[in-house]
């Protein structure tokens, strides 16, 4: 395993309102010496995302995320794919944590990512954090920790290590 933390922002979060955290927790990792990549999944998938399905980054057309398994059963081709390749890279450089970011209407998403990682052979730390982190037992220790803000003191929602 490589010495790096890799931070991915899940889907959905409003494209022109980007989210801070990781960048600023992969900012105060790299000045402390270790390595960090970021990833805005959510940015990049609204990028490649055809008009129709763009819709589905308005909280109030959200739909889509809520769906069971939406990254292996409801995504377009294209951006399942990118999806996947950006999981292979991730398991070539096999960091030592990977940080996820979680909220309400990403739950499933990131239980894709998870699993993706888990069957793809990463056993590195897996770090949820977020407002709506909930994991049921059998995705708990040792494959992912949790940190909901609620636990950390964070009002705002923004996940802190």
């Amino acid at each position: 395993m490589s010495g790096e933390v890799h931070f991915i922002h899940c889907p959905p979060w409003e494209p022109g309102a980007p989210n801070l955290s990781i960048a600023y927790l992969a900012q105060t990792l790299t000045a402390a010496g270790l390595g960090c990549r970021t990833v805005d999944l959510s940015q990049e998938l609204h990028r490649l995302a055809s008009p129709e399905l763009r819709t589905s980054w308005d909280m109030g057309h959200s739909g889509f995320w809520w769906k069971s398994a939406p990254v292996e059963r409801a995504m377009p081709p294209a951006l399942r794919q990118h999806v996947h390749d950006e999981v292979n890279t991730l398991l070539q450089e096999a960091p030592l944590a990977v940080g996820l970011t979680m909220h309400n209407l990403n739950t499933t998403v990131v239980q894709d990512l998870v699993d993706l990682l888990w069957d793809g052979g990463y056993r590195g730390l897996v770090v949820v954090g977020g407002p709506a982190v909930r994991l049921p037992a059998d995705r708990g220790v040792p494959r992912v920790f949790g940190l909901p803000c609620s636990d950390l003191g964070e009002e705002d929602g923004a996940a802190r290590l």
